[in-house]
């Protein structure tokens, strides 16, 4: 196992793109959502709702992460 030197590490950070799929999309695509929406769309909401802040709260890390 080899670990990326600091410079190395900022160069791989920086070429990542953003994510091209919205959350919604990625979640309507699973049976196991769909079927949520369908038997109960109040507790579907809050959970995409939920899963995107978790998504943008992350990727805002990892964003602060790579431009030290």
């Amino acid at each position: 196992m080899r670990f990326l030197r600091s410079a190395e590490c900022k160069a791989h950070a920086t070429q990542t793109r953003s994510p091209t799929q919205s959350v919604e999309q990625s979640m309507y695509q699973e049976n196991r959502f769909k079927m949520l929406t369908k038997s109960k769309p109040e507790v579907a909401k809050c959970l995409l709702e939920q899963a995107q802040a978790e998504v943008d709260a992350r990727w805002k890390m990892y964003q602060y992460l790579a431009n030290r």
